[in-house]
């Protein structure tokens, strides 16, 4: 890193993705100690990290996630957390899109509950961004499957399916054109494959 360059503080819950169509990163959010959010959008591009200053943004959250809908050149962003006048975050079930210049928050007909440390991966085999799990104050561990079209989410069946699990990953297999899962807090180290809708 050279003395002096911008980038972003060593933040927590603070997802990016890989936006193929600008060949760039883009990362939002996240917090840091003293449970301090941010509503920062960073870009990193030629090894260089750029912080935007977009007319919307998502606000202060962390823990949310992320994924490149490669279909239709859009950062898809879901949920997380922000903070409150309590001890406990809230948790959030907003959809935001970035399209390389602001953030957009969108209006689906339906939609996954709130939730925060999901995974979200992009299926570009049917052009789904698929999120699943994730972590709720009121109901705990989540392990439903929600699909995300350009327009609205619809929920996807899966049985059987991983056990409800928080910070876990995922993503695309081209080979084998599965999603993969890993991981996730509290859970004993496994992985799934999942094809298709999740059935």
């Amino acid at each position: 890193m050279v003395a002096g360059m911008q980038r972003p503080f060593v933040y927590k819950g603070f997802p990016g993705v890989v936006d193929t169509a600008r060949q760039e990163v883009v990362a939002y959010g996240g917090y840091t100690c003293c449970s301090t959010f941010y509503s920062d959008t960073w870009v990193l591009k030629n090894a260089k990290w750029s912080k935007l200053s977009p007319a919307n943004s998502p606000g202060k959250r962390a823990f949310h996630a992320i994924a490149y809908d490669a279909a239709r050149g859009r950062a898809v962003l879901f949920g997380g957390q922000r903070p409150t006048a309590g001890i406990a975050e809230e948790d959030l079930a907003d959809t935001w899109e970035w399209d390389g210049v602001n953030w957009t928050q969108l209006q689906p007909t339906d939609s996954p509950s709130a939730r925060a440390g999901h995974a979200m991966a992009y299926d570009p085999s049917r052009k789904r961004v698929v999120l699943f799990g994730g972590f709720s104050n009121t109901t705990g561990e989540l392990n439903d499957a929600w699909e995300w079209d350009g327009v609205t989410w619809q929920r996807a069946p899966h049985t059987p399916g991983p056990q409800g699990r928080v910070e876990h990953a995922m993503a695309y297999d081209p080979i084998r054109k599965r999603l993969v899962l890993f991981g996730g807090r509290n859970r004993e180290p496994n992985d799934w494959r999942i094809k298709g809708p999740l059935t």
